[in-house]
């Protein structure tokens, strides 16, 4: 992305636009579709394809779909931590904005 010069402001180049929506249609797209896997029965398919794919919103989401609170309630707690040692501060980030988002975490 380019500044212009004399205001600071970013200078949008319609081919980055075009590749950002694209982007964001496609982000959209996997979730949708991960999170229907993962409702209709095919959850293991649906972690598989996060994990290889480090959709790491979606293994969050997932991981969240049932009970969450208490945490230690949650059928998925050891997943979560073998993402946290697996991925470390890429899950972990997004694990943490999922809780504050909800207001678990302040």
């Amino acid at each position: 992305m380019q500044t212009s010069s004399n205001n600071g402001f970013p200078c949008y180049d319609p081919k980055f636009l075009k590749h950002y929506v694209y982007i964001q249609i496609y982000d959209y797209s996997l979730i949708t579709h991960l999170q229907f896997l993962g409702r209709y029965g095919y959850e293991e398919a649906a972690f598989d394809l996060a994990e290889q794919y480090q959709d790491f919103a979606s293994l969050v989401n997932l991981c969240h779909r049932e009970t969450v609170y208490p945490p230690s309630e949650n059928p998925h707690l050891e997943r979560i931590q073998t993402y946290i040692e697996k991925f470390k501060d890429d899950f972990t980030t997004e694990l943490l904005q999922w809780y504050i988002q909800r207001g678990m975490l302040l």
